[in-house]
């Protein structure tokens, strides 16, 4: 049985963040209730550095549009999780997936929801994860 909710990557809320398309769907989701891995808020704090901005905007933004908290809930990364990472690298490796997204993977394998990214490449991933791409 497939549990409420759903797991998105970085590229989903960098989608959302940037208005990008596919940015409805994941507000829609955040509706439901959303997770993401430590390691993927990372990944995004990292991109809001990359475009010249203190990582901290993300989160204060966030915030104050009650996403962060109320819709979206940043998960750890726990010993079960990070060994279902480890277990996706021989099938993900030829996708060029990266840690942050097996971190990804993972938590929405461990917690059976589903995960929403924009990462083309994540609809040849193997097995039970259901993934849904935005766009």
């Amino acid at each position: 049985m497939m549990a409420p909710g759903y797991v998105l990557d970085a590229s989903a809320l960098l989608a959302l963040i940037g208005d990008e398309p596919g940015s409805e769907r994941v507000a829609g989701a955040l509706t439901d209730g959303a997770w993401m891995s430590a390691v993927n808020w990372s990944e995004c704090l990292t991109r809001k550095s990359d475009w010249g901005h203190e990582p901290e905007t993300l989160r204060d933004d966030l915030l104050r549009r009650g996403i962060l908290g109320p819709l979206l809930s940043i998960r750890a990364l726990d010993a079960r999780q990070a060994e279902a990472a480890a277990s996706l690298r021989t099938a993900t490796r030829p996708l060029g997936l990266s840690l942050g997204d097996r971190a990804c993977l993972a938590l929405g394998m461990v917690s059976q929801r589903v995960i929403l990214s924009a990462d083309q490449a994540w609809a040849s991933v193997p097995g039970p994860i259901r993934i849904e791409l935005i766009r």
